[in-house]
């Protein structure tokens, strides 16, 4: 998987340095041909560290004849090296600043994600928010969401 960006430049090193006379000519041209191996080498183990997986969210799982079926699709991806964290809580509803409940997710490598679980004990509506903290670029990036499911009998 060689980003392609890195192709001519490494073919155009070689090419190079084959064609080169001289000695200070051929050192240079070795030279750059080994920092671009090296910087493929290091976009190839950058491309490793990431997780990508399909996200798929059905607006409904049921749909009356007549009516349109509706998901929204997108691709997650995230940065195993630096995995998301997601602290639980709930946002004020006068000054719509997050509220922690002190839960924090972890990143589950072999499920590729993180996962809430709450066991349902009594019926009725619920609610649960988050806040997911990404570091992208030595920033902190913060995603806040709020969730709702009803507890229904069997």
């Amino acid at each position: 998987m060689t980003p392609k960006h890195l192709i001519a430049p490494a073919f155009i090193a070689v090419v190079g340095l084959l064609s080169c006379s001289t000695h200070d000519c051929q050192k240079a041209l070795e030279k750059e041909n080994q920092e671009l191996k090296h910087e493929i080498k290091n976009l190839k183990r950058q491309i490793g560290a990431y997780s990508f997986r399909p996200v798929v969210v059905a607006k409904s799982s049921k749909v009356k004849v007549g009516e349109e079926y509706i998901a929204d699709v997108s691709l997650a991806m995230v940065d195993t090296t630096h995995p998301p964290i997601v602290i639980i809580g709930k946002w004020d509803s006068v000054t719509h600043e997050f509220i922690s409940s002190g839960d924090t997710l972890k990143y589950d490598k072999e499920f590729e994600g993180t996962v809430f679980r709450e066991k349902a004990t009594l019926k009725g509506k619920r609610q649960w928010a988050g806040k997911i903290i990404q570091q992208i670029d030595e920033r902190n990036n913060e995603y806040g969401f709020n969730m709702n499911y009803e507890v229904v009998n069997n």
